[in-house]
């Protein structure tokens, strides 16, 4: 197997999001996951929502982050760097052809978005891969004349009408045994600079976990970076970093 990273900004979507506006809130290019708060995956089928509408799952388990709250948290703040696809190839095939011949193959995506982590001051750290749970719906309004491109996202169904789950879910690729929903797969960026004949994905979790905004504080004077929300067992007693 072959993976590479179709780039974009806009990937995965928050499943917690303020119902109010928050000036302090940083554009959904830039995201928080915490890993010890489980959200969703029940196979419920959710009907189309709005990007500006509130998602809640796993609200009661979470409060607002503070100026003065401890860290590290439970997860991280992540910047988007695409969605993770697959080419089914042998790499001994692959390793004499061009990068554009490369790029040209059949890849297909996997499901998953690409990030790294960032620190509370906007470092790059190690980069990750999360189960996308939202897509995105083009689709156009009936009562709009000009029929006017609505960009509205939807919940993935995850289950079967019996409650099971879907078997693709959190698939790497077809033939992947092992579910996962989030994964480290590289120490830093630069491990992204130069093809490389295998990829070992630590696992994390293989459940849904709670990806919320991320927004910024000034404590004494120093911009940082952090969840919107974190998790309620969560210390407050100044920054821990």
């Amino acid at each position: 197997m072959a993976y590479g990273i179709s780039l974009t900004a806009y990937c995965l979507w928050p499943n917690l999001d303020s119902p109010t506006f928050d000036p302090d809130a940083l554009d959904t290019s830039i995201l928080a996951i915490n890993l010890d708060v489980q959200a969703g995956f029940t196979g419920a089928v959710v009907p189309p929502v709005s990007r500006d509408s509130k998602m809640d799952l796993g609200a009661e388990l979470v409060r607002a982050t503070l100026a003065d709250d401890a860290g590290p948290h439970n997860g991280f703040v992540f910047a988007q760097l695409g969605s993770l696809c697959v080419l089914a190839a042998d790499w001994e095939r692959l390793k004499d052809m061009s990068a554009s011949e490369i790029r040209g193959l059949s890849w297909r995506e996997t499901g998953f978005g690409v990030v790294v982590a960032i620190d509370p001051f906007g470092t790059p750290d190690s980069v990750w891969v999360i189960y996308k749970f939202y897509e995105d719906v083009d689709e156009y309004s009936d009562d709009d004349e000009d029929e006017a491109l609505l960009n509205d996202i939807k919940r993935i169904e995850t289950e079967d009408d019996n409650g099971r789950p879907l078997s693709h879910i959190g698939r790497l690729h077809r033939g992947c045994s092992q579910r996962v929903t989030v994964a480290k797969v590289a120490d830093g960026l630069g491990a992204l600079k130069t093809p490389r004949c295998s990829f070992d994905f630590h696992i994390n979790k293989a459940t849904e976990c709670q990806i919320v905004r991320a927004k910024s504080f000034t404590p004494r004077g120093l911009t940082m970076v952090a969840p919107q929300y974190i998790a309620n067992h969560t210390g407050t007693n100044g920054w821990g970093y």
